[in-house]
């Protein structure tokens, strides 16, 4: 599963390689942000930072800028092994956890 991983990454990473080199440089353009940037209107969701170069983690409104979660996941494991002339495979799963930042 690692390797078929790896190559998968590794063809995206030659394909996206390939088509920025065959695009024209008038293709550039589109991806350009018009000039004085996006502007944020009032009253979005978003929480109000400090203004000052203050710690980020004194937020006025009491939001929380990360927040860190374990959660287990299930791999499968499998082992071959030789019985009476043949090859046969055994899988079991087996219980890891992970860290996922939101």
């Amino acid at each position: 599963m690692d390797r078929r991983l790896f190559v998968t990454g590794l063809l995206g990473v030659v394909g996206t390689t390939g088509i920025a080199t065959v695009l024209p440089r008038q293709a550039e353009a589109l991806a350009a942000v018009p000039l004085g940037g996006p502007n944020p209107k009032p009253d979005t969701l978003l929480p109000k930072l400090p203004e000052s170069g203050g710690p980020l983690g004194e937020v006025d409104e009491g939001f929380e800028l990360a927040h860190f979660r374990r959660r287990r996941r299930w791999r499968r494991v499998c082992r071959w092994y030789w019985h009476h002339g043949h090859w046969h495979r055994r899988c079991r799963r087996r219980r890891f956890w992970i860290w996922i930042w939101i």
